[in-house]
This record gives C-alpha cells, sequence and structure tokens, in this order.
C-alpha cells in the first residue's frame, strides 16, 4: 500500500503490540542482532563514511546502519529479543542503537513510517525519533510517521509514551488512538479513524520469528507468503472504505476538492471551513486540520 496515500487520507503512524517476554535482560545488556528477514522493491543501507548498497533478505545490520525505501519498496527488520521493526516505502531511518548500555534500543526516523512490534522484556526500554514527537514503549505496538503534516503516532497495543521538543511532558497514548502535533509543538490524542486501524491491523501481520538463526531461507520465504495473502485482504478492505467515503461525500451532495500539498501528497475531500490559519477537510472517514500554509494548491475533484 502506498503510504504517502494513507498520510494523504488519514494521519500518520506509529505502531506496537505487545508479545509475552523471550528472556530476561540479565546482568549486562548486549547488541540485538538485526537481520532483514524481508525486502521488497529497491532498499538500501549505509553506514557513516561508506556509500549505500542494496539491503537483500538475510543481511545483518548494525548500530548506526541507515536504512532507505524507495517508492513501492519496503523491509522488515527482526531484532533478536528486541521485536521487528517494518519499514514503509518511501522512509529513511537510522538505528541508533540497539540494545545500548541503558537497555534502550533507540531509531531515528528522518522520513516516512515505520511499524514496531516490540517484545515486553524487563528494564529495556525502545524508542522511535522523529522530527516533531519522540515515542517510547516498553513492550506493545506502535507505528510513527514522519511525513509533512501528518507525522505522528498510531497505536494498536498497549500504551506509547509521546513527547515534543516544545513539550518535553509525555502523553500517553492507548490502542485505538492518534497523536498528533500541534501548531504549537503540543501533544494532541484523537481517536483514529478505520482506515487507519486497517493499516495497523496490516503491519501487525509481519511475524517475529522464533529461532531465526536455524531458518532456512526458503522457511522464512514461505511464512512471508501467507503475510503476502492476508495482506492483500486488507489492502482489498482499505481500497474498498476509500471509496466508501468518497461516495459517502457525494451522496451527501457535498462538493469535492482535492488539495495538493507542499509534501508531495494529496488528499481529496470536502471542505468544511476555512479561517486565517488552517482548513478544515471532510474525507468522509472524519475532520483534519491542515494548515494553510501547508497547501500548494487546490482543484475540484470530480
Amino acid at each position: 500500500m502506498n503510504h504517502r496515500s494513507f498520510a494523504a487520507k488519514a494521519a500518520a503512524l506509529l505502531v506496537v503490540s505487545t508479545l509475552t517476554a523471550l528472556a530476561s535482560c540479565g546482568g549486562g545488556s548486549t547488541p540485538a542482532k538485526a537481520v532483514a528477514t524481508t525486502v521488497v522493491g529497491k532498499v538500501t543501507v549505509a553506514y557513516p563514511g561508506t556509500d549505500p548498497v542494496a539491503l537483500n533478505a538475510g543481511d545483518e545490520v548494525t548500530a548506526g546502519a541507515v536504512i532507505t525505501t524507495d517508492a513501492a519498496s519496503a523491509a522488515t527488520i527482526q531484532l533478536s529479543e528486541v521485536g521487528i521493526v517494518r519499514i514503509s516505502e518511501n522512509s529513511r531511518l537510522q538505528m541508533k542503537a540497539l540494545i545500548a548500555a541503558n537497555g534502550a534500543t533507540e531509531l531515528s526516523l528522518e522520513s516516512g513510517s515505520v511499524f514496531s512490534r516490540v517484545i515486553k522484556k524487563p528494564g529495556m526500554e525502545y524508542r522511535v525519533q522523529a522530527p516533531t514527537l519522540v515515542a517510547s514503549v516498553r513492550g506493545t505496538e506502535f507505528m510513527v510517521v514522519a511525513e509533512g503534516i501528518y507525522g505522528g503516532v498510531l497505536v494498536r497495543e498497549g500504551t506509547v509514551a509521546v513527547a515534543t521538543p516544545a513539550d518535553k511532558t509525555e502523553q500517553p497514548v492507548t490502542v485505538k488512538k492518534r497523536a498528533a502535533v500541534s501548531a504549537e509543538g503540543k501533544v494532541v490524542v484523537i481517536p483514529q479513524h478505520r482506515f487507519e486501524e486497517l493499516v495497523l491491523e496490516k503491519h501487525a501481520l509481519q511475524p517475529y520469528i522464533e529461532n531465526l538463526e536455524t531458518k532456512k531461507p526458503e522457511e522464512i520465504q514461505k511464512v512471508f507468503k501467507k503475510v503476502e495473502i492476508e495482506e492483500r485482504k486488507i489492502d482489498n478492505a482499505i481500497a474498498e472504505l476509500k471509496l466508501t467515503a468518497r461516495e459517502k461525500l457525494k451522496k451527501e451532495g457535498k462538493p469535492l476538492v482535492k488539495l495538493f500539498l507542499k509534501d508531495g501528497s494529496q488528499i481529496v475531500g470536502s471542505v468544511e471551513e476555512v479561517n486565517e490559519k488552517e482548513l478544515k477537510l471532510n474525507t468522509g472517514e472524519g475532520v483534519i486540520d491542515i494548515p494553510k500554509g501547508d497547501i500548494r494548491r487546490r482543484v475540484p475533484e470530480q
């Protein structure tokens, strides 16, 4: 699924789901082994001072790696005894620390979106930093998005603590909630749309493979083939929902417009209100506020 389209329809994502603890932390923290379990399309990895090279399924990545995905591309990284990270298309993610000395895994999302499933484990922390926010968990499923005005966090299971550079106070975000960042830099928590719930459901299909090091490549491929079948079912549900939302607005006799945003995304909906600072757009799934300065142009939509 095109996650730029997702962001345009709803809001950006961050996903996390609680798993049974696999092991205790023990006396000292050790680096987590990170392996690409599946790669789709064009994905590259680079380290400080090196040029990007293709990332392939089975490749190991270490702290400092910068992973970049092109359009229609994605990768899933499994971190031993930590969880999984699903990097969506058009994303750039740095693996800053993988179980560092303080027991924390830290990821830095420069653009795009990532879904995380984190194992609940004593003493371990997991953080994803985006340009406008930081999300911290200790075992849950969440998705973080860093894309234009839609940067935010979506929670599927557990609780995620979200803070911003302007407001260090952590706000708890729970199941079926979405955290967004206001124009003042504050964390705002609102309900998810059904569209967002489906996107999270799709990402949650990504498996954490037990005893990965003992699996043959064909065994891992077989696991992801089954996942692809279920993903297509959810993609169909998402497509149907998108159509339903637009048809709903048409039936209500509301004129539709297409907004072209400065981050390159597009949104279709009906304008509910315009004031000095923002435009309120009804997408058929809900009303979203878009700062006027983020709109490049708008045209009628048939």
